[in-house]
């Protein structure tokens, strides 16, 4: 049985400069917690184009091809003390465009809630020098997904993983049992009525292995610089290096490592040269199924269909 969710099409607007080049961009506001911004260029950029932006200037984010276009897509951070971002793209060192994106996040304001965790995930908690260390050894594993030069020939639009009820969302602020104050870097989804867990989209499996904190876990590479990744799997159905595609079952949504109870933790990266950061997964794949316009996914209305198999 298909479920549709359906969010507002991405409004896309261009900008043309003096050097020739011109790029679209899909917000000039910033409405929610690590919402993306997506730049776009009708031309199929050479290696040498690349984005920065003011909150962090070490990082580098990259143009890929895109049916004959190029797309970079920028995380905006959680945490930002300033209310503009400046994004700007080079040619080499050269800086042929720039524009800024204000940030207008809504402040949580109501009582931080305290998870309940089961008796296993507390003990597992308490063992903080082990969870780091993981933690790191994770972020090198991911991070390798840099080198990796996967490019769908026909690049679909992403799906959600699930179309059960989400539980708890991008963002969320929530504390821990041990007094540690989180926000949530990921989306929820409740394990009922439907346990399966699909790929989003075509990719390469660049982990699958069992952690301490997130338990069984599963990351997908899908190109264009995007990586998700499944938590708390109960049962695996893939393993490091099998190709995927959209909507295949890679297990069944468990409540292994640090949980509450039975769910899925669905999280979605951005690949910045060297590493990656988090991005709100819903509105990822909103922004970037409004660029793809893959099939009838944009229709008269204006509205886009992210569509669960």
């Amino acid at each position: 049985m298909k479920s549709f969710f359906r969010i507002l099409a991405v409004i896309f607007c261009s900008y043309s400069i003096a050097y020739g080049e011109s790029f679209s961009l899909n917000t000039q506001v910033v409405s929610n917690v690590g919402d993306p911004i997506v730049i776009v260029s009708p031309d199929k950029l050479s290696t040498n184009y690349f984005v920065k932006a003011t909150f962090d200037t070490n990082l580098t984010f990259k143009f890929y091809d895109l049916h004959g276009q190029s797309i970079s897509i920028i995380p905006t951070p959680v945490f930002n003390k300033n209310k503009i971002i400046t994004i700007s793209v080079f040619n080499k060192d050269k800086k042929i465009f720039s524009k800024s994106i204000r940030l207008k996040y809504t402040k949580n304001r109501g009582k931080i809630p305290k998870l309940r965790l089961t008796m296993i995930a507390k003990e597992i908690l308490n063992d903080k020098e082990a969870i780091q260390k993981e933690r790191n050894y994770l972020i090198s594993l991911v991070a390798k997904a840099n080198s990796i030069d996967f490019r769908p020939i026909d690049f679909k639009t992403f799906i959600l993983p699930s179309s059960n009820r989400i539980t708890s969302p991008f963002g969320a602020i929530r504390r821990y049992p041990n007094g540690r104050i989180q926000y949530h870097n990921g989306v929820d989804f409740s394990c009922n009525p439907d346990d399966n867990i699909y790929s989003a989209n075509d990719g390469i499996v660049i982990v699958s292995s069992n952690f301490i904190a997130s338990g069984n876990t599963v990351y997908i590479y899908h190109g264009l610089g995007i990586v998700t990744s499944y938590f708390h799997i109960g049962e695996v159905y893939v393993k490091n290096g099998d190709y995927v595609s959209r909507g295949q079952i890679i297990g069944k949504i468990g409540d292994t490592g640090i949980v509450t109870a039975k769910h899925l933790h669905f999280g979605t990266y951005i690949l910045t040269g060297s590493s990656y950061m988090e991005v709100n997964p819903i509105t990822l794949v909103s922004s970037v199924n409004s660029t793809i316009q893959y099939g009838n996914i944009v229709n008269k209305n204006g509205k886009s269909e992210i569509i669960h198999e």
